[in-house]
């Protein structure tokens, strides 16, 4: 899902031909912007987040949108208070991206 790509756009050598331990070969800044995002986005009576974990104690007024628990089957789960998204892209042959409109509670898929 792209991670090998990414680890191979760090330098691998140091200046003098080094080799670089993993540790040293991402930027601090870019360490610092990972550590730095938001585990979750709440809006207008949404809240999206990476695992439904992320929203076990959610108000019954918010509607959850999760990945992280995939459905092979390719279509997303949605039901009144919660859409689960995750249908298998980058981890499953058959698997498509997802994504998921609110307010509509609508979604689509990447052909």
């Amino acid at each position: 899902m792209g991670g090998a790509a990414t680890l191979s756009s760090y330098p691998r050598q140091a200046a003098d031909g080094t080799i670089l331990p993993l540790r040293q070969r991402v930027p601090e800044t870019h360490l610092e912007f990972l550590r730095n995002l938001d585990r979750s986005f709440n809006t207008a009576g949404c809240f999206a987040a990476h695992a439904p974990s992320d929203g076990e104690s959610l108000p019954a007024d918010t509607f959850g949108v999760f990945g992280h628990r995939l459905l092979p089957g390719g279509v997303p789960e949605i039901n009144e208070s919660r859409a689960l998204i995750d249908t298998g892209c980058g981890t499953l042959p058959e698997g498509k991206l997802t994504c998921f409109l609110w307010p509509s509670r609508t979604w689509i898929q990447a052909p």
